[in-house]
C-alpha cells in the first residue's frame, strides 16, 4: 500500500488535469475499445477482428469471474489512509482483483499489436497497456498486485486462444467444439457466480455490494455466449464479405453502432424493465451481440448478393 500512498501524496499535490487524463486514458478502452473489434469484424479483415473479439470477450470473461470468485475490496477499503481520486468517486465501486480496465487495455492494444505486427506498433502498444495499468493505481482505483494479475491474465488468455486458433487453421470443423465447449463453460461461469456464496457488504444505497457485481458478471458471460453462436453461424452458413468501397465500409460500420447502441441502450431496457438485474445485464449483452454480429451480418449478405445478381 506504501506505493498507492506515495502515489496519492502526488497526485494530491499536482492536482490539475492530470488526474482527469488519466481517467480518459483508462475509460478510453471500456467505452471505445471494443468497438474496434467490431468494426474490423465487419468491415476489414473478418478473420483479424474475430480473433480480436475472442480476444477481447473471454479475457473481460475470465477477469469478472475471477474478480467475484476473489471479492477483493478496493485499496481504501482495506487501508484508511488511501483514498480515490475524485474524479473516479462513484465509478470505482464493486471488488479490485484483478483490474477489468487493465485487462481490457491489454487485450485490446495487445490484439493491435498482433495484428498489425510492426516494431513501433508493438512499443507504442506496450506502453498504453503500462499506461493504462499504471492510471488505475495513479487514481488510487486499483493496487499494484490488480494491475498486474490483470496483464498476466490476459495474456494467459492470449496464448489459450492462439491454440485454438491454431488448431481451427488444421481443423475448421472443430469450429462446433469450440461452440460446445464455450457455451458450456458460459453455463458453469453463470452458474458459479450466481450460487456462490458472498461477503455481506452494504453499499451506500443499502444493497449488497455483491449483488452490484453479479450483475457486472453476468454482462460478459452474456457477450460471450452470443458471440459463441454469431461466430458459428456465420462460419457455416452466412459467410458475409468485408469487401467494398471505403464509402460503404464506413456505412456499415456507422450502422452497426446504431444497431448496438439501439438494442444496447432503448430496446433491452424496455423489454427487460422489470426483469432481476442480473437477468437485464445478461440479456442486455446477448441480445445486441446477436442482432450487431449475428443478425446484422445475414442482411449485409443478403444484400451483397442482391447487387451482385
Amino acid at each position: 500500500m506504501e506505493y498507492l500512498l506515495a502515489l496519492q501524496n502526488f497526485r494530491e499535490n499536482v492536482g490539475g488535469i492530470l488526474p482527469a487524463l488519466f481517467v480518459i486514458i483508462s475509460e478510453m478502452v471500456v467505452y471505445v475499445g471494443p468497438v474496434v473489434p467490431v468494426v474490423i469484424y465487419l468491415c476489414v479483415n473478418k478473420e483479424l477482428g474475430s480473433k480480436f473479439c475472442f480476444m477481447l470477450i473471454t479475457s473481460d470473461t475470465v477477469a469478472n469471474v475471477i474478480k467475484l470468485g476473489c471479492c477483493v475490496k478496493r485499496p481504501w477499503l482495506r487501508d484508511s489512509r488511501l483514498f480515490p481520486a475524485k474524479v473516479i468517486e462513484g465509478t470505482a465501486t464493486g471488488y479490485s482483483f484483478p483490474s477489468g480496465h487493465t485487462a481490457a487495455a491489454t487485450s485490446i492494444y495487445g490484439s493491435i499489436a498482433q495484428g498489425v505486427k510492426k516494431k513501433a506498433v508493438t512499443v507504442a502498444c506496450i506502453f498504453m497497456i503500462l499506461l493504462t495499468a499504471f492510471a488505475r493505481n495513479f487514481l488510487g482505483a486499483h493496487t499494484l498486485q490488480d494491475v498486474l494479475a490483470a496483464m498476466v491474465i490476459t495474456v494467459v488468455v492470449g496464448f489459450l486462444l492462439q491454440f485454438v486458433f491454431l488448431l481451427l487453421e488444421k481443423k475448421p470443423q472443430m469450429d462446433v467444439v469450440v461452440l460446445i465447449v464455450g457455451e458450456i463453460l458460459c453455463l458453469v461461469a453463470g452458474l458459479y457466480i450466481g450460487l456462490k456464496s458472498y461477503p455481506l457488504d452494504l453499499m451506500e444505497d443499502g444493497t449488497y455490494l455483491y449483488i452490484k457485481m453479479q450483475k457486472d458478471g453476468f454482462a460478459p458471460i452474456g457477450m460471450m455466449s452470443a458471440w459463441l453462436i454469431c461466430w458459428f453461424v456465420e462460419r457455416r452458413w452466412i459467410n458475409f464479405r468485408v469487401e467494398g468501397s471505403v464509402k460503404t465500409r464506413v456505412i456499415r460500420a456507422l450502422v452497426a453502432v446504431v444497431i448496438f447502441c439501439l438494442f444496447f441502450f432503448v430496446i433491452t431496457k424496455l423489454a427487460f424493465m422489470k426483469a432481476d438485474p442480473r437477468v437485464y445485464y445478461f440479456f442486455k449483452r446477448f441480445i445486441s451481440i446477436i442482432m450487431t454480429v449475428g443478425v446484422y451480418p445475414m442482411i449485409v449478405k443478403w444484400y451483397q448478393s442482391r447487387k451482385k445478381d
